[in-house]
């Protein structure tokens, strides 16, 4: 198994989420290597800080995603612009490509843009190339290409079979060379659901990657666009943001399962936004993490159903056809 060499550098801080921060390892893969290699991420929260993690995958939560493709057409029979926030490795966006194009048609989908982002947008290098992975708790290939089959199975039928297609018509069966595979590598994780315990060390998983199928490359770099800037969502909501009266028309936001990243004052500003600065109309998609009680991270004091009562507060109003969705009725 090939692994990079790994370059010593400063820890490098990046602002979060306003107010919160994560921190980038101090031991980071050479970039400059052609092969993805080992990825570091450390999850030791300290001090009110969050550790960069950069890991999400394809087809996640498929109850959720599933269901929202139909709804997105009888909603928004027109289109909608979709903001995809915390976009980690990019898995996300292109995971809600894939859904359009093969609900609409390459046409249908461009009605539906797709802007992805994150604090360090370099996670999403690898799906900018058109290459995604599969869950990093498969031991084999082949059960990687079980696993992408049975997410994309889940997630037709809560389509109701709206999406059309195989995964294959999607993402190339055969999976990159062994040398190109990712090892994700978790450091001294604390109370991490992965766990049973609450504690790890040096916790290796491997990751296969796959690649999007030509025609379905082509049309996702027409209908997504990752950012190449560090995007704070918090920020970005504000009135203050870039182009923030031209986004006045019903959009769909999606972050997920990073709410309880925020501080709490973080909290409350981007409650604030959702509220004032996002029109009527609009729809917000969570993910499950932030319905839990108490996170697994406590020292943020996030609970999941004082945060949902927020959203009521501020006008938003939970979908009965999609799991975790919410929209805005005043």
């Amino acid at each position: 198994m090939h692994v990079p060499t790994l370059t010593t550098a400063p820890a490098t801080f990046y602002p979060v989420f306003g107010g919160q921060r994560r921190i980038l390892p101090a031991a980071v893969p050479d970039r400059f290597t052609p092969q993805f290699g080992t990825q570091i991420s450390y999850i030791t929260p300290r001090e009110g800080q969050a550790q960069l993690q950069h890991y999400t995958y394809m087809f996640r939560e498929p109850g959720t995603l599933g269901a929202l493709a139909p709804y997105l057409r009888r909603a928004f029979p027109k289109g909608v612009p979709i903001e995809i926030y915390a976009g980690s490795d990019g898995s996300d966006a292109l995971s809600m490509g894939i859904m359009l194009l093969g609900m609409l048609g390459e046409e249908g989908a461009k009605r539906y843009p797709i802007i992805t982002s994150d604090l360090v947008p370099e996670n999403m290098d690898r799906s900018r190339q058109g290459i995604v992975g599969a869950s990093g708790k498969r031991p084999t290939a082949e059960a990687a290409q079980q696993w992408l089959r049975k997410q994309w199975t889940v997630t037709q039928f809560m389509s109701k079979d709206a999406i059309t297609g195989k995964v294959a018509d999607y993402i190339d069966p055969d999976p990159l060379p062994e040398e190109s595979h990712e090892d994700l590598l978790f450091k001294n994780g604390a109370a991490n659901p992965l766990c049973p315990n609450g504690v790890w060390s040096d916790m290796a998983e491997r990751e296969f990657l796959f690649r999007l199928q030509p025609d379905v490359k082509r049309v996702l770099d027409q209908t997504v666009r990752f950012c190449d800037e560090p995007v704070d969502i918090v920020e970005a909501l504000s009135h203050k943001a870039q182009g923030w009266r031209e986004r006045r028309k019903p959009r769909m936001i999606m972050f997920r399962n990073a709410a309880y990243l925020l501080s709490q004052d973080d909290r409350r500003q981007l409650i604030d936004h959702l509220k004032h600065n996002v029109p009527k109309g609009s729809l917000l998609v969570l993910g499950s993490s932030d319905y839990v009680e108490e996170n697994y991270i406590r020292t943020w004091n996030y609970r999941g159903s004082d945060f949902l009562k927020a959203l009521q507060r501020a006008g938003w109003y939970p979908l009965q056809s999609v799991r975790r969705a919410w929209i805005k009725l005043n």
